[in-house]
Formats: C-alpha cells, sequence, structure tokens
C-alpha cells in the first residue's frame, strides 16, 4: 500500500521490488488458515481474531467492488495476514496465483496513511482491488492463458501493462471510495499537488507515469493517480472507472499498443488522458494561484526562514540543549539516511550516526541521542528497537526484538517512552536506557493506537498523538500512563507533539484547516489543563514535527516543498497567534467523510459475513504450491566451432531444444520449485532440471537439485591418421547428470548482510563419439566414455555495499564473495599404475571483490569511484587445460529471454574490447576501474505513452587481465596482460511501464589492438 503493490511488468512479470517493502512472511510461522466463499485467509496461530476479522472484510470487499468497479476473479484469493515487519504496508501479486500480503501494523504516525477508520479493511479493499483489475484478462488474456496459464507476462496479464499512476491510482480511489476514509480524503496528496502547482513542477501525465527519484518519488503515482482519478470520475461520473479497467485490456488497445491509452480514454471518458490531464493540472495552477486570499482568513501568511536545502527528508529538527547545534534526521537519496547536526541557522553539517531509515529520535541532557531503529531479528522478521548515539561517536543498542518507536526522553536521561509495537496493537512503555527494561505504562488495547509521546521538561506529563474512535487526537497523560486531558477531540490528524523549554506549552502539527500546520496550547503546569488552541503557522504548503528552541525565541519545523521536506524555522511568538480555525467539513466531529462509503457497504454481504466464517485448520501449503503456468523453454544448437586453419569446418551435433518450464511457490514462501524440460529438434535426445528449496526451518534454508545437460567436448582424430594431410574429424557429444543438496545460512542485515551455502553432489559425465555423419563410432574408443565426480563446494559472501535514491548502481560501501571447490574423479581414486586412466579430479578457488567510493563532485548524485577485481586458481588433473576464460563485457538480457532460455552471459573475469575467451588458463585475474558520472536527471516522457527517460550516467573504465598455466603455456609465464579503457553511457528507461537500465559501450583494446568494439548491454556491468 506504501510503495509496495506496483506491478511492474513488461515482458516479464518478475520485476524488483524493494525487498523490505515486500519482506516474505517468515515461513516458520504455526501458520493456521480459514477458507470462505472466496479467500484463503492465512494468519499466524496467534492471530486468528484478526485472520478471522480479515476474512469477513475480505468478502465484504470483494462484493463492493465486483458491485461498483469490475468483475472478480475467478477461484479464491490467498490473503496473508502478517506482524513480521514493524511497518505499514501491503501488496498483491496476480503470479503465480492471486495473492495479498497485509502488515497489520496500524500507520498511527504516518501523515499520509494515518487517516483511515479500519486500517486493516483500507489496506485489504486497496490490494483487493489490484487484483481485480490486474487479473481482469480481457479476450487477449483469457487466450494466452489458455495456452500458458498464468504465466508471468503482460499477455497473460495485459492489465498489469499500465502506468504506475493508473494502476496506484485506481487502488487509492477505491480505498477511500469503500471505506470512508483512505487517502482522497486526507490532506497529503492534496499537499504534495498543491506544493508542485505552487513552485512550478506539476508534473505531465507522461512524468507521473516514471519511476524517477524526483520528488515526490514513489508518492507520485499515489498522490497524482487517485486524485486525477477522482476529478475523472467526479466529472464523468464513477461508473465509469470499471469501464475503463476492461477498456484497457481490450483487443483494440492491445492490439495497437499502449500509445492508446488516450484513445481508451477517449471512448470511456470522451477525452484524451492528456488533454484530462492538462485540464486538471490548469485547475490546480488557478487554485494555487488564490490560495494567499483564502490563507488571508487565517491571518497573514507565514514565510519562514528556510535552514536546509535539497534535504528530501528532513524531520524531527531539535536544537541542542545548550543552542549550538540543529539535530535533525536525514535522508537526501543521496548519501545514507542518518542523524545530522548543523548551526541553528543552516550550514556547517555534520554526520552523527547512520540510520537504517528516517527515524524518530530526542536528545538525552548528557547530549547523546535516543533514537529507534528497524533491523532483522532473523532472516525474515524486521522489527525495530533502540539505539543511543554517544557524544563521542559510539552507537550503542538498548533493546533487541523489543519493538519499540518514537522514544521521547525523561528529563533525568535515565529512561525513555515510547510505542511498543506488535499484534497489530500499539502501547506505551518506559524503557531504563541502562538495561533495557521495558516497563508498560499503557497497555495494547484494540482500536487504540499511539504515536510520538513527548515527556513534559518536569517529567509530569506525556503528551501523545492517540487514534481512538476513528480520531486521531492529542491527549495528556500523567506520568504513570493514566489519561489526564484530551486536547483535540475531531477527525483532523494531531501529530507530533512537543513541549516548550519551560514545559508551559505544547506545540503540535494539525491538518485541521485543510493544510498541516502548527499549533500551540497553554498547558496548566500543576494540573495539566489545556487552554484553547491557537494557530502559530500558516504556510501554504505544509509544516509538520515543530520543536521550539531552548531560548524559546524559534519554532522550527519541517517544511513541505517540491523537492520534499527541509528544516524551516520562525519566530516563536505566541502573542501574535490567532484562535485556531474551524475545522474544515472533511473533519468534523461527526465524520462527514462517511458519507463517502457506499450504502451497499454498512452491513455484511454475502458469504463473508462472521457467521459464515469456518473454523481455522493448520495451514496445506499444497493448495498454493501447484504450477499455475508454463512457458516454452529453448536452447540454441550444440556445435562444434570449425578450426581456423579449415581442417574441421563448425558442425552442428544436436539442433535446437525445445520444452517448458514452471515453477511454483506457496503463500508463506516455505517451499519453491521449479522444472524444465526440452527435447532437441535433431539427435533425439533432451535436457531438463529441478531444483526445490525449503525454508521452513527459517535459517537454514535447505536445496536439492537434479538435472541432465548435454554438450559438446570438441574433436578427436585417429591416431592412425596422424600422417594424414586430412585426418577424418570425430565429435565428442557429452551429457551431464547431476545431483546436488544444499545448506544456505543467512545473516540478514540492513548494515552486512552475510551468506554461507555448503553443498554437495554426484556428477556422471558419459561421451559419445559421433562420425561425420552424426552417427556413433564402433571401431574407435574413447580412453574415457563415462566420469563419476564427486562435488563438495562452499560459497561465502558478505557486503557493505549500497546505493541511494538518485544513484544507478551501487554509490558506497564493499561485497566479497569466495567460492571454492573440491571435485573429486570416483573412478581414478585410487590411482593404478599402468592403467591409463584419466583423473578428472580438480579443486578450484575464485574470489571477487567490489568497491565504491563516492566523491563529493556536483551532479544529481554522487560521482563514485567504482573497483573491481575477480581472481581464480584452479588445481589437478582436470584442471590440465584452459579452466578459465578472460575477455568479454557482461551481458544481460531482458528477463523475458531468460524465461525463454536464453539468458544472458555473465562473465566471470572480464575485459571489454576483447573476446569472451581471449585468454584461457587455470590461473586467471581481471580487474575494472571505474569512474561513474551523473550527466542528466531528465524525467520527462512523450504524453501518454510507454516510455520514459528517467536519467543518463556516463563511466570512464580500464580493464585488465589475464589467465596462465594451460597445456600451451608454462605455469610461470603469460603473455602480456590485456589491457583496455573505454566509455559507457547508461540510461535508466521505462519500456511498457517496467524499468530498464541499458547500457551502450565502446572499448579501446590497448595490447594486441584490433580496432574498438561496440556493445549494447543491460545493466550496469557491476
Amino acid at each position: 500500500m506504501g510503495g509496495s503493490c506496483r506491478f511492474a511488468l513488461a515482458l516479464c512479470l518478475l520485476a524488483a521490488t524493494p525487498a523490505l517493502a515486500r519482506a516474505q512472511p517468515p515461513p516458520d510461522e504455526a501458520w493456521r488458515t480459514i477458507e470462505t466463499a472466496h479467500f484463503r485467509v492465512t494468519f499466524p496461530e496467534h492471530l486468528e481474531a484478526v485472520g478471522r476479522r480479515a476474512a469477513e472484510l475480505a468478502e465484504r470487499a470483494r462484493a463492493r467492488l465486483e458491485e461498483q468497479f469490475i468483475e472478480a476473479p475467478s477461484g479464491q484469493i490467498d490473503l496473508v495476514v502478517t506482524d513480521h515487519v514493524d511497518q505499514s504496508n501491503g501488496y498483491a501479486t496476480v503470479w503465480p496465483s492471486n495473492r495479498i500480503v497485509a502488515y497489520i501494523r496500524p500507520p498511527t504516525d504516518s501523515l499520509a496513511l494515518g487517516y483511515f477508520e479500519d486500517n486493516l479493511e483500507l489496506l485489504i479493499v486497496h490490494e483487493l482491488a489490484h487484483i481485480h483489475q490486474l487479473d481482469y484478462p480481457g479476450g487477449f488474456g483469457r487466450f494466452f492463458r489458455r495456452l500458458f496459464g498464468r504465466s508471468p507476462t503482460i499477455f497473460s496479464f495485459p492489465g498489469t501493462d499500465a502506468p504506475g499512476w493508473v494502476i496506484e491510482g485506481i487502488g487509492t480511489w477505491y480505498e477511500s471510495a469503500l471505506t470512508g476514509a483512505g487517502r482522497i480524503h486526507g490532506t497529503f496528496h492534496e499537499m504534495v499537488l498543491r506544493t508542485a502547482a505552487l513552485e512550478g513542477r506539476f508534473e505531465t501525465v507522461g512524468q507521473a507515469g516514471g519511476n524517477s527519484p524526483v520528488w515526490p518519488g514513489g508518492t507520485r503515482r499515489y498522490a497524482y493517480g487517485s486524485l486525477f482519478f477522482d476529478h475523472l470520475l467526479e466529472t464523468y461520473g464513477q461508473d465509469r472507472m470499471g469501464a475503463f479497467a476492461r477498456e484497457l485490456v481490450s483487443a483494440r488497445t492491445q492490439l495497437f499498443g499502449n500509445g492508446t491509452l488516450n484513445g481508451a480514454a477517449t471512448r470511456i471518458f470522451g477525452v484524451s488522458l492528456t488533454d484530462a490531464w492538462r485540464t486538471w493540472a490548469d485547475g490546480w495552477r488557478a487554485e494555487a494561484g488564490g490560495l494567499d486570499s483564502e490563507l488571508a482568513r487565517y491571518g497573514s501568511i507565514t514565510e519562514p526562514e528556510r535552514v536546509t536545502r535539497r534535504a528530501r527528508y528532513a524531520q524531527h529538527p531539535t536544537v541542542s540543549a545548550d543552542g549550538a547545534s540543529l539535530i535533525y534526521v536525514r535522508s537526501d537519496g543521496r548519501s545514507d539516511p542518518q542523524l545530522v547536526a548543523e548551526h541553528p541557522a543552516g550550514g556547517g553539517r555534520r554526520s552523527i550516526a547512520r540510520t537504517n531509515h528516517v527515524t524518530t529520535f530526542d536528545l538525552l541532557p548528557s547530549g547523546a541521542i535516543v533514537f529507534d531503529q528497524l533491523d532483522f531479528s532473523d532472516r525474515y522478521r524486521v522489527f525495530s528497537d533502540l539505539y543511543v548515539a554517544e557524544t563521542g561517536g559510539a552507537v550503542r543498542r538498548v533493546t533487541t526484538g523489543a519493538r519499540l518507536t518514537a522514544p521521547a526522553a525523561e528529563p533525568d536521561g535515565a529512561s525513555v517512552v515510547a510505542v511498543s509495537e506488535g499484534n497489530g496493537t500499539q502501547g506505551l512503555v518506559r524503557v531504563n536506557l541502562s538495561d533495557g527494561t521495558v516497563t508498560n505504562l499503557v497497555e495494547p488495547e484494540s482500536g487504540i493506537y499511539w504515536a510520538y509521546p513527548a515527556v513534559s521538561p518536569d517529567g509530569r506529563w506525556i503528551a501523545a498523538s492517540r487514534w481512538a474512535d476513528k480520531r486521531h487526537d492529542l491527549v495528556i497523560l500523567d506520568a504513570d500512563g493514566n489519561l489526564r486531558h484530551q486536547v483535540t477531540r475531531d477527525r483532523a490528524l494531531d501529530f507530533a507533539p512537543a513541549w516548550s523549554p519551560d514545559g508551559r506549552h505544547l506545540v503540535w502539527s494539525s491538518d485541521r484547516s485543510g493544510i498541516p500546520n502548527i499549533f500551540a496550547v497553554m498547558i496548566a503546569l500543576d494540573t495539566g489543563a489545556t487552554g484553547a488552541p491557537v494557530m502559530l503557522t500558516n504556510v501554504r504548503t505544509g509544516a509538520l514535527f515543530p520543536s521550539v528552541d531552548p531560548s524559546g525565541a524559534w519554532l522550527y519545523f519541517s517544511g513541505y516543498h517540491v523537492d520534499g521536506w527541509d528544516v524551516e524555522r520562525t519566530r516563536f511568538s505566541l502573542g501574535q497567534a490567532r484562535p485556531a480555525p474551524p475545522l474544515a467539513p472533511r473533519f468534523d466531529i461527526e465524520g462527514t467523510a462517511t458519507a463517502f462509503r457506499p450504502a451497499s457497504a454498512t452491513a455484511p454481504t454475502g458469504a463473508g459475513a462472521p457467521d459464515n466464517i469456518p473454523s481455522a485448520r493448520p495451514y496445506a501449503p499444497m493448495r498454493t504450491l501447484w504450477p499455475t503456468w508454463w512457458l516454452p523453454s529453448l536452447r540454441g544448437p550444440i556445435a562444434v566451432a570449425g578450426t581456423a586453419d579449415g581442417r574441421t569446418p563448425r558442425k552442428e551435433l544436436l539442433g535446437w531444444s525445445i520444452g517448458g518450464q514452471t515453477s511454483g511457490v506457496d503463500v508463506v514462501g516455505r517451499h519453491a520449485w521449479m522444472a524444465r524440460a526440452r527435447t532437441f529438434t535433431s539427435g533425439g535426445k533432451g535436457e531438463g532440471a529441478f531444483s526445490y528449496e525449503y525454508r521452513g526451518l527459517a535459517n537454514p534454508t535447505l536445496g536439492f537439485s537434479l538435472s541432465q545437460r548435454w554438450d559438446d567436448e570438441g574433436v578427436r582424430f585417429d591416431p592412425r591418421q596422424a600422417n594424414h594431410a586430412s585426418p577424418d574429424p570425430y565429435y565428442v557429444l557429452a551429457r551431464e547428470r547431476r545431483a546436488a543438496v544444499s545448506v544456505r545460512l543467512d545473516r540478514a542485515s540492513f548494515r552486512t548482510p552475510v551468506s554461507l551455502t555448503v553443498s554437495g553432489g554426484l556428477v556422471r559425465q558419459d561421451r559419445e563419439l559421433l562420425d561425420d555423419a552424426l552417427e556413433a563410432v564402433s571401431h574407435l574408443q574413447l580412453r574415457r566414455p563415462s566420469t563419476r565426480l564427486g562435488e563438495a563446494e562452499l560459497t561465502l559472501h558478505a557486503s557493505t555495499a549500497r546505493s541511494h535514491a538518485f544513484q544507478m548502481g551501487n554509490a558506497r560501501g564493499a561485497s566479497v564473495s569466495v567460492r571454492t571447490r573440491l571435485r573429486r574423479d570416483l573412478d581414478a581414486l585410487p590411482a593404478v599404475p599402468g592403467s591409463g586412466r584419466v583423473d578428472s579430479s580438480v579443486n578450484d578457488i575464485i574470489g571477487r571483490a567490489r568497491a565504491y567510493v563516492p566523491l563529493p563532485w556536483p551532479g544529481y548524485g554522487a560521482s563514485v569511484l567504482a573497483f573491481r577485481a575477480t581472481a581464480g586458481a584452479a588445481h589437478g588433473p582436470g584442471s590440465a587445460t584452459g579452466y578459465f576464460d578472460v575477455g568479454g563485457a557482461s551481458e544481460t538480457l531482458i528477463p523475458a529471454f531468460s524465461l525463454l532460455g536464453a539468458p544472458g552471459v555473465s562473465v566471470l573475469f572480464p575485459v571489454r574490447g576483447y573476446e569472451t575467451a581471449a585468454r584461457s588458463g587455470r590461473r586467471a585475474w581481471s580487474a575494472s576501474v571505474e569512474y561513474r558520472m551523473p550527466i542528466a536527471l531528465v524525467n520527462q516522457a512523450p504524453g501518454a505513452w510507454a516510455l520514459h527517460l528517467d536519467r543518463i550516467l556516463g563511466s570512464v573504465f580500464v580493464d585488465a587481465g589475464d589467465a596462465w598455466g594451460t597445456d600451451h603455456l608454462p605455469e610461470s609465464t603469460s603473455s602480456s596482460v590485456l589491457l583496455s579503457a573505454g566509455i559507457e553511457m547508461t540510461s535508466d528507461l521505462l519500456l511498457a511501464y517496467s524499468p530498464f537500465r541499458v547500457r551502450f559501450g565502446v572499448a579501446f583494446p590497448l595490447v594486441e589492438a584490433d580496432g574498438p568494439r561496440y556493445y549494447l548491454r543491460f545493466g550496469l556491468p557491476f
């Protein structure tokens, strides 16, 4: 819901999504399942009550969506209810079956998602709207599904081939229309678009369809999409949404491509998307032009002083007790999220501590900082804990697995008040910072949620945001957690309270006027009673996270702008403050927003009513593990290359192979498998593979695989014709059968993930000797027609490499991996002197290292100096001939081509500008140095067409490498090292609304030069 349910499909539906946003549910939970008429709801055993409610809400949402939007898909939809991530999110997928995963943490601390009546209902409606839209096949989709099932392609799911703002706009519109709350009825999306209009960067329909990190980043598809559809449906009728979704997958639209989005809209709404968008944007600009006169009724417009620039996320600004430093959390998309300090008027920024995300924090009397931070508690669970950044720079972890957020320091500095998370509930606790002891202050209670506690300077009072009875209000508790006063009582979002230094005033952010602004109220020190609220700011855009500096002179806050949140300040002058304005109509205490809820939604509908929900039963993974799709699997001919001297021409031993592949994974990811089978068009042979993973232990992951593959092993000549000018060639065709098991251990971490894989297996190699007519030869025999091998392999990988929003590729950190393999020839052990057996045993080791160093040079992102080095060595009789190849440029093909059995070539020892096997040997190395410079942040598209250019990166590189130790070169010598230099241009594109990173390069070989080589690849080289 918060950025994770985009279906990025072009030719393949297996698009990457941020790992945390789509974190897999823990497969080791004690899962249970409830089946209703249309849903299979799966949940951890301890969340059965939530699962039963989710089943009721899902059936109700399905009935409403089918009535008011588009037909529901046939068959049951899987809904997984989980609490393994301390984030408010969810996602939906139509492959390999219709599945929804809902994280049940309430979004009480989110300005974007905080306007809800029932957060679980809102989430289910949003994701289910995606399923209804994206599963709808149309004529083309039905045809392809008859052939290939639910194949991961746009041909089976044509509804996925749409801009992100269409998909998320539909989901967000229905989330709001069917629940009486949601983002359309809130103020966040309006703030995003109003600010874009005010500050001259309201996006075109083409830009909104992109994936650019330019603000509002991932929010654009939700904000622009939902409010544009709201405009269309209000203008042309709400009944048009279903018709538009059907038209998107109709034959006439699909036949002529997605440029006919305009045509589809014209047929349904009577106007093209481009024209409707232009009219809508002009309306926002006109409204922005008249905003000042509207705001004048609240007093003079606040013109704050901007303290930071280009911070993107600059939140929770707080001035230190000595007044010397402004401290805030910053995530600018060009570096790590971090706690930073700078001069209270701006400038002189320095980093205090790196954080894993945009965190919340508070200052301790000692000058240290307590903050919350997400991290993996195991491979699948991501929980929030408390940390302290000491004044000396060290970071100390206070709790582990405690699931705590929003710490608020108490006056003694020994403890903090924080929000406790878990099981879809929230409470308030006190945490001892010395030993991490947690004591409950406010017990978690269903339907009451908490955010942003703040302790008064004298420690007597705790202010906090509280959601209860469909209202997000500000309350005051005593030090023991007892409710004493309710400061606000309305449907507006009252956020992030902070105390003035003398404890006499409380400031907070509220969107009660329709624009988030800062408000204040006077507090009686002895009783905690409050006066009437006053309005401290009257901004055009939005203001959040206020604080008053120790002198009481300045009010700091996060101010919203077209490039994100920056720290701003204005004078803290209560004498000039005006009474809080009346509530905007949407926030009336009676909840006028419920008028948006259709009458048909006021009572349970159909088989989802509570009395029809059956009992839970143990989770049965086989129900979602069966294959639902297949795709063709192709492989090119197996041929022996001809020799340069012409003694043997190129010979095709086996023709193209054709077959199919499929896979399956259950809804909680406990089991996963893949199968592929192909038969060759000549030679009467076949090959295939099967692999299986079991993740039910959480850690380790157990694997098993079987495969059979054919290949050539070159040309042989009859030794009796050694003196002939043209001896008869004979060809060796080899079949390899492999069985292997593996164990993988993972240490999941935001900072330094580590994985260790140990595997072992058996390999059997059988060889056939063929004559020129490709008939089996009987009068000659290979010395070794078959070989049995035993293998053991160990792979270790660790990484600190990471990227940022504006970067293309990794920007800082390093990664290292080492793989060592022992292969033993079981038939040659023990060796028998004089037997003539050929020993194929070999040991090898390969190491790879990559490093990225950001450079402080101008550009839309950081320039990066990137290093890569790979080295390998092999020992044993099986490595006597060329074991490693050096040369070439790594190639990655479009994912769909991989599905068809033609994966890109991953070059182990690349040296661009040379052939892939320019050097061969049992010792090899290659290294690269690249300077990557950001060239242009374009973010442009030609109208509603399915093409968007985001950004361009330039690279200058030097490659080097060598191999030695073959039958033709002594171990200790080699020819000159291969050396090349070149340039590359890399672009981030959206084609058919899916992301592609396209790289064009030219490499100049500097040794054994035969002219420059040009190449086109997908993805960065490393």
